[in-house]
């Protein structure tokens, strides 16, 4: 059995950078807090729970006194109306949003200023759209499939994208839009860390009878990866190796492990160890069971 693990794989820049932050902040003072999960990663999250990160899911959990203490701006932004209400309650702002996601909020709010009525492609409950929604005030429609959207005479149409969507469902929704509108400006805010990873596993899905896909459940980016995978092999999406079957393994000679932007390279490395734990000695009549590690 060969296992491959896909390149690129662990923390995009993003990610890294805000983590990396997050630690820099808590060891200098041992207490921050943020509005919703600092990345799509329990484990991750976890560890720096234990570290001091407090995480809140809305301002009603936010200490009402805020003096003396920080509050991170994680790498999805955050709403203008909750980060103002933030500010009034004392605490020192860190920004820690990822440069596309601020790049995309900079497009949206030309695109508005210039007059066109905004289309925002993506998960409407993607925190990323959230915090890009209440960029421009509210004054975006947020739609996923061109079906979703309607047109007007005269329609002078800004389209923009989810940085995590997969290329395909941005384009569908532009071509839509072109076929309909008197005047259209689609700007591509799709991540290109996202695009790598996932044209990466589009290509390792066609060579290996397996793929598992690494990373939390609630991971855009992770679930878009193995939506691809699903498309060419088999494929599993998991969070830990305490989740995977000896079962899937079975009888497979190949197989791939990949890991979504918020994913660090030490959950793939555990995956594949829990494969060779869970294979050693296995003999399935084709070869000896041993597992061949990546160099």
């Amino acid at each position: 059995m060969e296992i491959e693990l896909v390149r690129p794989y662990g923390f995009c820049s993003g990610v890294r950078r805000t983590v990396g932050l997050v630690e820099r902040l808590l060891r200098e003072r041992g207490q921050l807090y943020c509005f919703g999960e600092l990345i799509h990663n329990l484990e991750e999250v976890a560890r720096l729970a234990a570290l001091g990160l407090r995480t809140v899911s809305s301002l009603e959990e936010l200490p009402i006194e805020g003096a003396g203490k920080r509050f991170l701006i994680r790498a999805h932004g955050l709403p203008p109306q909750i980060l103002e209400e933030v500010k009034q309650r004392g605490y020192q702002i860190v920004d820690g949003t990822c440069p596309r996601v601020l790049a995309a909020h900079s497009e949206a709010l030309r695109l508005a200023a210039e007059g066109y009525r905004l289309v925002l492609v993506g998960h409407r409950e993607h925190p990323e759209l959230a915090g890009l929604l209440g960029a421009v005030g509210g004054r975006a429609e947020v739609v996923l499939t061109p079906e979703e959207l309607s047109f007007r005479p005269g329609d002078r149409l800004g389209v923009l994208s989810q940085t995590t969507l997969l290329p395909e469902q941005f384009t569908a929704v532009v071509a839509a839009a072109a076929r309909q509108v008197r005047e259209l400006k689609a700007v591509n805010t799709l991540c290109q860390e996202t695009l790598r990873r996932q044209e990466a596993v589009r290509e390792a899905a066609c060579r290996v009878e397996l793929m598992l896909v690494i990373g939390g459940r609630n991971s855009s980016n992770t679930a878009r990866l193995a939506e691809i995978a699903a498309r060419y092999t088999g494929c599993y999406h998991i969070e830990s190796p305490n989740q995977l079957e000896r079962r899937w393994l079975m009888g497979k000679h190949r197989i791939g492990i990949s890991g979504g932007t918020s994913t660090p390279e030490t959950s793939l490395r555990a995956v594949q160890g829990e494969i060779e734990r869970l294979m050693g000695g296995v003999n399935d009549g084709k070869e000896d069971g041993r597992v061949r590690r990546e160099q």
